[in-house]
């Protein structure tokens, strides 16, 4: 079946293109369609970026929203990481002991 597709687009696109049938080139239309429908239901899985993170960083994805590279090149105050704001506050522990 899988071979089945390809070679009914090729001949219906010829002989309706190139003959000038209808019937054909409705064949050759079809088995295109159906093969693109098959490809968009196919998981394509992909990595587009890998990157470690360590306690207290973060990641957030979003679409259309303004990177902290860019709130920097604007001028736009951009506030600490969460572990460098922590990295000065003392556990529990710290201030039973201290």
């Amino acid at each position: 079946m899988p071979s089945l597709l390809p070679r009914l687009q090729r001949a219906g696109f010829r002989k309706g293109l190139g003959q000038g049938n209808s019937t054909w080139l409705a064949v050759g239309v079809g088995a295109w369609g159906l093969r693109k429908v098959a490809q968009m239901a196919q998981r394509n899985t992909q990595v587009l970026l890998r990157e470690e993170l360590k306690p207290g960083q973060r990641i957030i994805i979003a679409n259309g929203r303004a990177t902290l590279e860019d709130a920097q090149d604007q001028g736009v105050p951009v506030t600490k990481p969460l572990a460098e704001v922590n990295e000065g506050r003392k556990s529990r522990k710290q201030r039973k002991a201290g």
